[in-house]
């Protein structure tokens, strides 16, 4: 397999795996005090559930697009879309973040073992910036330098 393809294919199987990692981070009930995000009235959590489902959305269509590339269906020449699917990746790893930390604030209290979907949701954060990370690695060895 050659290199190229195998930096798309890892950026699109860390992507999957934040995705996933995201989508039971958010339906679960290991929030703190064992509640979901959606559970209670407070503004903090509900924000950052929407800020993860956003991510949700930016992850499935960044990982489209690099399916789409790995399979050959775009020309590797498209360099709008590459940065498009760039700024998503980097957009769903920091509202993951920004979701993570408000949460914490919300709930005013020490990270414990059992809040299993908060250490779900930081995990996703992190493979969605490592998958943004390999992807700008295989745009730099795949993209022509931009000539203005």
């Amino acid at each position: 397999m050659e290199q190229n393809t195998f930096l798309l294919l890892l950026t699109s199987i860390l992507a999957a795996i934040a995705t996933i990692f995201s989508i039971v981070g958010v339906a679960t009930d290991g929030w703190f005090g064992s509640s979901n995000l959606f559970a209670n009235s407070n503004t903090d959590r509900t924000a950052a559930g929407a800020l993860v489902i956003i991510s949700i959305v930016f992850l499935t269509v960044s990982n489209v697009l690099n399916l789409v590339f790995w399979r050959g269906l775009i020309s590797n020449s498209a360099d709008k879309i590459k940065s498009i699917v760039l700024g998503l990746l980097v957009g769903a790893s920091i509202l993951i973040i920004i979701a993570c930390s408000r949460t914490i604030a919300a709930a005013a209290t020490a990270i414990q073992v059992k809040d299993f979907s908060y250490h779900l949701a930081t995990t996703s954060g992190i493979l969605a910036f490592l998958s943004a990370i390999v992807f700008a690695h295989w745009l730099g060895r795949t993209s022509t330098p931009f000539v203005y």
